[in-house]
């Protein structure tokens, strides 16, 4: 779709709050574009990205939040979360550890350590995991970060789209 097709699409869903997820949405080329243009009509927007890309095209649209994955041990892909964008982030931001284990925890916990973030943090069991040993171990800890579902999957499960 172009971003004028997406655009009135989404129009049709009476929302004026967006999220651009993917995959990786700042992997497709329109995905600034789109950003922009759905500010410039008025949507907030919330780009969720994986974090081995710059976002600070985005960081300067407005109405414009930045949800960024700081990938752990267990995703086999924390080598690729791009540390540079953390300064980045702003307090209306988020940056996310999906923690699937004691290990992925204490990575978080140390990452968390060596690079202070200042946005909003947010632990997010992995679907299937044992949420409440995640909450006992930030409570245990005082860590003062948020532990959040993933709600999508318990309203729709695991329906690719929803």
């Amino acid at each position: 779709m172009t971003v004028t097709e997406v655009i009135a699409k989404v129009k049709t869903y009476g929302t004026h709050q967006i999220c651009l997820t993917g995959g990786e949405p700042l992997l497709q080329q329109e995905s600034l574009e789109l950003t922009r243009e759905l500010s410039r009509l008025g949507f907030s927007v919330l780009v969720m990205t994986g974090g081995s890309i710059d976002v600070s095209p985005y960081l300067s649209i407005p109405n414009v939040r930045i949800s960024l994955d700081v990938k752990c041990p267990s995703s086999t892909m924390e080598k690729r979360t791009r540390v540079e964008n953390i300064p980045l982030l702003r307090p209306q931001d988020v940056a996310k550890f999906v923690i699937q284990d004691r290990a992925d925890y204490d990575f978080a916990k140390k990452f968390l350590k060596e690079h202070p973030i200042a946005s909003e943090v947010v632990f997010q069991p992995t679907w299937g995991s044992d949420s409440s040993k995640l909450a006992g171990w930030v409570l245990g800890d005082a860590l003062g970060v948020r532990v959040m579902l993933q709600q999508h999957k318990y309203i729709w499960g695991e329906v690719p789209g929803r």
